[in-house]
């Protein structure tokens, strides 16, 4: 395995422990990593708990490897939610998620952005949040065709933060504006 040396909180800043610091009782200062066997721990904000389940297929990306990419699994929910140092009222949970194969540049602490899959519809039409505006007659978005512009009605579909299933009103390979102002 890897020695992973552990940190603590002196002078303003994390440091590396070295010899003759003081460690607290139960906090480590070695771990011993398997390689072959790399995991990323994340805190995720409790609103976001409930969609996850175990098992759940992720996407890791490395900061320091934009261009390297993994594939892996939830593995783990933490039972008991941490307070944010943010605010008293937010509370996070430890997720712990299991990466699929080994690359040599793959290292314990670096940092990692996981993209858990929530759930799979095969062959729907995407489109971004911002094309879509909703008023109280319904949802709508704005399609170029040559030089002119036409409004249409759309039924919505399941949708994340960032984009929406489009279930009917527009066909795949229109050309929709973002950011219409109907």
């Amino acid at each position: 395995g890897v020695v992973v040396v552990g940190s603590d909180w002196r002078a303003g800043e994390m440091q590396e422990m070295q010899e003759g610091d003081t460690a607290d009782a139960g906090r480590p200062i070695l771990q011993i990593v398997d390689p072959a066997h790399m995991r990323v721990r994340a805190r995720v904000n409790q609103a976001d708990v409930p969609f996850l389940e175990e098992g759940a297929p992720v996407r890791i990306g490395l900061d320091a490897y934009p261009s390297l990419s993994f594939s892996g699994q939830l593995e783990r929910v933490g039972a008991i939610a941490s307070t944010s140092s943010l605010s008293p009222r937010v509370h996070t949970f430890t997720v712990l998620f299991s990466i699929a194969g080994s690359e040599p540049r793959l290292m314990p602490d670096l940092s990692a952005a996981v993209d858990v899959e929530l759930q799979r519809l095969p062959r729907v039409l995407l489109l971004p949040r911002d094309a879509v505006v909703t008023t109280a007659q319904g949802s709508f978005v704005v399609v170029q065709k040559g030089g002119e512009t036409e409004r249409r009605r759309v039924t919505l579909g399941p949708m994340s933060d960032a984009e929406v299933v489009i279930a009917s009103g527009v066909e795949a390979g229109a050309t929709v504006l973002r950011n219409p102002s109907l």
